[in-house]
C-alpha cells in the first residue's frame, strides 16, 4: 500500500483502549480521561476484523497502544487473535511498563515479539513528579520482567521536556550500553494548558545530537525516525546504569545467593560518588523491609552488581580496576540483632 508521498505503508497502530493506570502530566488531567461507554467502545471482533482489513491491504506489521493497553481486560486474547490473523508477521506493545511483572511472560505467549517501554526519566522523584501516582521501581521491575520473559531487544521511549528532562539525554542513551535496548527520543507534542508542558519546553533533534557528540547517523531505516548509534562512553551513563543494574541486584539476591530467600524489599537507595582526585567511584546501598529479617545481603548484592557493572562498562579503557573494601556498614533487625561498624 503505497501514500500520496510514495511510502510503501505495512505497519498499523491500533489503539486499544484510552485509559492507563498512571496521570502523565504532559498526558492527561489528574482525574484522568472521562470514561467511554461500552458501546462507544470497538469490541474484541471489530478490532480483529480490522487487523484482518488491513492485512488484506498489505500490512503485516501491527502495534497496540492505548492509553495504557495492559489496562484492558482482554488484551491476551487480543494479542492472540491479531497475532493469528494471516498476514500479519509481527505483533508489538507500547507500554508504560509497570504492569510487566506479571504480564511479559503472558504477552510472550500470545504472540507479541517486540515491546516498547515508555521511560522519561531515571529520577525516581521526578518520575513521581511526573506520572503523578507511578514509582520509577514499578517500570525497572517491569523492564527486568520483558528482558526475562525473552523479548530480547526492548525500545524505550523518552519524551524529552525542557526544563525536566533534557539534562538526562545522556543518561537515557547509556541504557543502550547496558541493555538489549534502543533508545527514541520523542519530541513533545503541547497537549495542555500547563505552560510547563507547552511550545517553552520543546527539545528539538539538534540538542539531543549536541548532548550526545558521539553519536553517529547509521544507514537503518526507521520510517520517519532518524538513527544513530553511539561509539563513545561518558562517565554519568557508567553511573547511571549501575544504579540501575544495583537495584535489579538486590532484588535478584535469592537466585545468587544459595541460603537467602526472597524477601519483599519496601526500599533500594543506591548512591555511587565519583572522586575524580582518587580515579574512584564510591558506591553505597541502603535496602529496607517491613519484615523481621535483616536486609544486609541485599544491599551488599545491591553494592556489588554496581561496581561490576561500573567495571564491565570502564574495562575497555582500564582493565585493572579493582573492586575492594566491600563491607557491611550498619543493620538493624534480624535473628542476630543490630550491628554498626565502628570507623576504622
Amino acid at each position: 500500500m503505497i501514500d500520496t508521498y510514495g511510502r510503501n505503508i505495512h505497519y498499523l497502530r491500533l489503539s486499544v483502549t484510552d485509559r492507563c493506570n498512571l496521570r502523565c502530566r504532559y498526558c492527561m488531567p489528574a482525574e484522568g480521561v472521562c470514561k467511554k461507554r461500552h458501546d462507544e467502545m470497538l469490541t474484541e471482533e471489530e478490532m480483529i476484523a480490522a487487523v484482518r482489513a488491513a492485512a488484506s491491504l498489505g500490512i503485516d506489521k501491527l502495534r497496540l497502544t492505548g492509553g495504557e493497553p495492559l489496562v484492558k481486560q482482554n488484551i491476551l486474547s487480543l494479542c492472540e487473535k491479531s497475532a493469528a490473523v494471516p498476514g500479519i508477521r509481527e505483533v508489538c506493545l507500547t507500554t508504560n511498563g509497570t504492569l510487566l511483572p506479571t504480564l511479559a511472560k503472558p504477552l510472550r505467549a500470545a504472540g507479541v515479539q517486540r515491546l516498547n517501554i515508555s521511560l522519561d526519566t531515571l529520577n525516581a522523584e521526578k518520575y513521581a513528579y511526573i506520572t503523578r501516582v507511578g514509582t520509577l521501581d514499578a517500570a525497572l521491575r517491569g523492564m527486568e520482567a520483558a528482558l526475562d520473559a525473552g523479548f530480547s531487544h526492548l525500545k524505550i521511549n523518552a519524551v524529552l521536556i525542557g526544563g525536566f528532562n533534557d539534562d538526562e539525554i545522556p543518561a537515557l542513551a547509556g541504557l543502550t550500553r547496558r541493555y538489549p535496548t534502543d533508545v527514541r527520543f520523542i519530541e513533545l507534542m503541547p497537549m495542555t494548558e500547563n505552560e510547563a508542558f507547552g511550545a517553552r519546553a520543546y527539545v528539538s533533534g539538534d540538542a539531543v545530537l549536541q548532548a550526545l557528540p558521539e553519536l553517529a547517523e547509521t544507514e537503518q531505516d526507521d520510517g520517519v525516525a532518524k538513527l544513530y548509534r553511539s561509539g563513545g562512553m561518558k562517565k554519568g551513563d557508567v553511573l547511571t546504569v549501575a544504579q540501575i543494574a544495583g537495584v535489579m541486584g538486590a532484588k535478584r539476591t535469592p537466585d545468587i545467593i544459595p541460603m537467602c530467600h526472597p524477601i519483599l524489599l519496601d526500599g533500594i537507595d543506591l548512591s555511587l560518588r565519583l572522586d575524580e582526585s582518587r580515579c574512584s567511584v564510591e558506591i553505597e546501598a541502603a535496602v529496607s523491609c517491613d519484615g523481621r529479617t535483616g536486609v544486609e545481603m541485599e544491599a551488599l548484592t545491591a553494592a556489588s552488581t554496581a561496581a561490576l557493572t561500573v567495571y564491565d562498562m570502564c574495562k575497555a579503557v582500564q582493565k585493572d580496576m579493582v573492586i575492594s573494601d566491600i563491607r557491611l556498614l550498619r543493620k538493624s533487625g534480624g535473628v542476630h540483632g543490630d550491628f554498626e561498624r565502628k570507623e576504622e
